[in-house]
C-alpha cells in the first residue's frame, strides 16, 4: 500500500509539474544599478575624483541579452573645473559584450585666471558610441566621440589633434546592482489559474 501511494504521489506531481509554465524570476523585478566610473575622453574631459554617477534601468528578456537606458552625470571640481550629463542606451549580449550610444553636454564655465582661451563659457554636445565588456559588476567601455554642436574654436589647438585622447572615450566602473521588486507581476503570478 505504501509503495502503490508513493507511486501515485510521484505520478501527481510530475503531472503538475508538467503543466505549470517555466517561471522567468527576473520578471518579477525591476533591475536597476547604481554606478561610479573613472572617465577620460571628449565625453565627459575627465571624471576621476569625484567619478562619473551613472543611474542606469535594464530589462532582461528570455533569449539573455539585456537592453538598458540611463542617465549619468560628472564634474571636475578643481582648477579648470567643468561639468557634464548625459543620457546612455545599448544593449548586453550573452557573451558580455556591451554595444551603447550616449548624448552627453558638457560645460566648461569662464576661466580666466587659469585657461585664456576659456575666456567665455565653453559648452559642446557630443555623440558617443561604445563598445564594452561587463563582467559581474565590473565594466569597460571605449570608443569614439561626435561633436554635433560645440562653440570650442575658442579652445586651444590640441583639442582638434586627431590622435589626441579627447577625441576618444576611455571608461571603467563598478556598477551595483539595484533589484526592486514588481508587485504588479508578483500579484499576476499568485492570482494565476492553475
Amino acid at each position: 500500500m505504501k509503495k502503490l501511494l508513493l507511486y501515485l504521489f510521484i505520478l501527481l506531481q510530475t503531472s503538475l509539474y508538467s503543466q505549470t509554465d517555466e517561471i522567468n524570476f527576473n520578471d518579477f523585478y525591476h533591475n536597476f544599478s547604481i554606478g561610479a566610473s573613472l572617465s577620460v575622453g571628449r565625453e565627459d574631459i575627465v571624471a576621476i575624483y569625484p567619478p562619473k554617477i551613472s543611474f542606469t534601468y535594464f530589462d532582461i528578456n528570455n533569449s539573455g541579452i539585456e537592453t538598458f537606458i540611463g542617465l549619468n552625470i560628472a564634474a571636475w571640481p578643481f582648477f579648470g573645473y567643468h561639468f557634464s550629463t548625459g543620457i546612455h542606451t545599448g544593449l548586453i549580449l550573452k557573451n558580455k559584450l556591451s554595444f551603447e550610444g550616449s548624448f552627453t553636454y558638457a560645460t566648461v564655465p569662464p576661466q580666466d585666471a587659469f585657461f585664456e582661451y576659456f575666456n567665455n563659457t565653453w559648452q559642446k554636445v557630443t555623440f558617443n558610441p561604445k563598445i564594452g565588456l561587463k563582467a559581474d559588476i565590473f565594466w569597460i567601455k571605449a570608443g569614439p566621440s561626435f561633436i554635433l554642436s560645440s562653440n570650442e574654436h575658442n579652445a586651444a589647438q590640441t583639442f582638434f589633434d586627431p590622435y589626441n585622447i579627447r577625441y576618444y572615450n576611455l571608461e571603467m566602473g563598478l556598477y551595483v546592482p539595484l533589484r526592486i521588486p514588481n508587485y504588479k507581476k508578483i500579484h499576476q503570478f499568485n492570482n494565476r489559474a492553475l
